[in-house]
């Protein structure tokens, strides 16, 4: 999936254990309750997708733009989100919360918040 174009795609509750969706454009995908443990989103464009109720635990999504996304229920345990742009998500009752967030950013109470 490297690279490649899903802008709508669905996605919805599937196994995507380790997948490299480096670059990729995922803007409006739905990922609902898809397992993306150990994937790579590098770079990725998720802008307004739904990303709720997916475990992204040890995933990197570093410089992935997540702006106006669902995270809400996901489980963020381990990833790293180093630079991802989080303008306008919704992320409350968060699973678990990443091991790096962009500078201004914390989660706390299950909640990925903007300080």
């Amino acid at each position: 999936f490297r690279g490649a174009n899903l802008r709508n795609t669905n996605f919805r509750d599937a196994n995507l254990i380790g997948a490299d969706f480096t670059g990729a454009d995922l803007r409006g995908a739905d990922f609902g309750g898809a397992d993306l443990r150990f994937a790579n989103l590098s770079a990725a464009n998720m802008t307004a997708a739904n990303l709720s109720d997916v475990n992204f635990s040890s995933a990197n999504l570093t410089a992935a733009n997540l702006s106006n996304a669902n995270l809400s229920d996901a489980n963020f345990s381990d990833a790293d989100l180093t630079v991802a742009n989080l303008s306008g998500i919704q992320a409350t009752n968060l699973k678990g919360c990443p091991a790096s967030l962009p500078i201004g950013w914390k989660c706390e109470n299950n909640s990925l918040i903007q300080r």
